[in-house]
């Protein structure tokens, strides 16, 4: 039996696809595109006033309650430890709304001129002509500082907005000061284990299951067995998944800047994603398209949502999808150690949920924890459910819990599973609501990597390689038979 899975990715240039690392596994996101606290490229707000350009979604951000929750606010961006200033955009705010009050005299008073013009050539007197024409500039006048002050309130708005879109989730009660093991399995394992363990790629290498090529230091084959196990892992997960009621999904690895934007990823930093340097001509005009490879990811599920509403019949929504994933959240020099656990491309299971209000989320969001626990702990390996503080999550996460699994060789935990709970951020930035009687509601959201694939395959090929009565007796014997049988190392 010779499966043969490739796995490679690196900054290559295929004709006109340019391909940059992206990073979509947690981590704490920052926006590197940003000046004195606001963004400065924003895909999703787009100003009323750009001739060129428009906005795809009516992005709401909850103003009124940020503003009047400041220093809420602020203690949040603080415990996450990012540079945002809220009093600032309070400032802003304000000066906004004066603005608005100086727009509003000025233009009553230019109304007041009109009417008075109109009513002065309605009396047809001759004698009244100087003061008409007095009135006609000084109504021009008016008419050039209201444009004057719109320009300004335009700017000011700009700024206010992207300023405002880079403040994080509200922090879940939950959530921790620091790391906090909320549940564990087979931790006294760890201290049993062997000393001088084989790395997996070592394994894989004497085997011919792991196969690197020159392309790039994270460029790799999985063949034979090693792809087997992949898949018989993927349908073990993805078995276990609909036997808790989700359906499967195929999902788009493409998606638009703005998607990225709404789901807390820097679109403007390619370290961070892949672009698709792909022209287009339309009316003899060069179009950039903005296509980004986000594989399977919190991207490709919102974005079936984005600008819909959902009969309030079908919720919750309980979905997963099965695909690859990109990762450069490291830098370059990172990766000159070959193995699967530093690689950029690799095969992942991500589930999604999606609720009607805040107390449903969670309940899914404690599904999706209990579910995914209830699998690796059938695994009978070291693993640990670990809730992360605020400092650790990303800017669209109110809470996240990390599975993490003992991996042999290098004597420290990983990660192998995540779940986040998203509640309205994404949906009220990208339109997403279902209907609620007469109106319509944001979707609330949760949404996990069930499986980092590839990391278990390198962590169960090392298993592998132990004695005997370090047992994997919880998984399927088809699995056992490939980690004991195939994977032992030859003394």
């Amino acid at each position: 039996m010779a499966f043969i899975f490739q796995r490679s990715l690196g900054s290559f240039k295929v004709g006109r696809w340019q391909h940059v690392p992206l990073n979509l596994f947690p981590r704490n996101s920052r926006y590197s595109h940003t000046v004195d606290g606001h963004m400065k490229q924003s895909a999703l707000y787009i100003s009323p006033y750009d001739k060129k350009n428009s906005s795809v979604v009516n992005v709401d951000l909850n103003l009124k309650e940020i503003i009047e929750n400041a220093n809420n606010v602020a203690t949040n961006i603080k415990l996450r430890q990012m540079n945002v200033n809220v009093y600032k955009l309070c400032a802003d705010h304000k000066a906004y709304e004066e603005f608005e009050i100086a727009l509003k005299t000025i233009e009553d008073q230019r109304k007041s001129v009109t009417a008075k013009v109109s009513e002065l050539i309605a009396a047809k007197d001759n004698s009244k002509e100087t003061i008409i024409k007095e009135m006609i500039e000084k109504g021009k006048l008016l008419r050039s500082e209201m444009n004057d002050l719109k320009k300004k309130m335009s700017e000011l708005e700009e700024t206010i907005m992207k300023r405002a879109l880079i403040i994080p989730n509200l922090i879940h009660p939950s959530v921790p000061d620091n790391d906090k093991v909320l549940r564990s399995k087979n931790e006294d394992l760890c201290s049993q284990l062997e000393d001088n363990i084989k790395s997996h790629l070592n394994i894989g290498r004497r085997k011919g299951s792991i196969i690197y090529r020159p392309l790039s230091p994270t460029a790799f084959y999985l063949q034979g067995e090693a792809a087997a196990l992949e898949r018989s892992l993927t349908s073990l997960v993805s078995k276990h998944l609909r036997s808790k009621d989700y359906q499967l999904w195929h999902c788009p690895h493409f998606n638009k800047a703005f998607i990225l934007e709404a789901c807390g990823y820097d679109f403007a930093d390619h370290k961070q994603v892949l672009l698709i340097d792909q022209e287009v001509i339309e009316d003899d005009q060069k179009v950039d398209t903005n296509l980004y490879l986000t594989g399977t990811s919190l991207p490709s599920f919102v974005a079936f949502f984005a600008r819909t509403v959902v009969d309030q019949n079908s919720l919750p929504i309980k979905v997963y999808s099965v695909g690859e994933e990109y990762i450069s959240n490291v830098d370059n020099k990172s990766f000159c150690a070959d193995d699967l656990l530093s690689t950029r491309q690799i095969t992942s299971v991500r589930l999604f949920s999606a609720s009607a209000n805040k107390e449903a989320a969670y309940d899914l969001y404690e599904n999706h924890l209990s579910d995914l626990w209830e699998f690796y702990e059938s695994l009978d390996l070291p693993v640990k459910l670990i809730s992360r503080p605020p400092r650790k999550l990303r800017r669209e996460e109110s809470a996240r819990v990390d599975i993490k699994l003992w991996m042999p060789s290098s004597k420290d935990y990983r990660t192998i599973a995540t779940v986040s709970m998203l509640g309205d951020f994404v949906s009220r930035r990208l339109m997403n609501k279902y209907q609620a009687g007469q109106t319509n509601a944001y979707l609330h959201m949760t949404h996990s990597c069930a499986m980092n694939v590839t990391r278990l395959v390198a962590a169960l090929t090392e298993y592998g390689a132990l004695e005997k009565k370090v047992c994997v007796k919880g998984i399927t014997n088809f699995v056992r038979r490939l980690v004991y049988s195939i994977f032992i190392t030859n003394k």
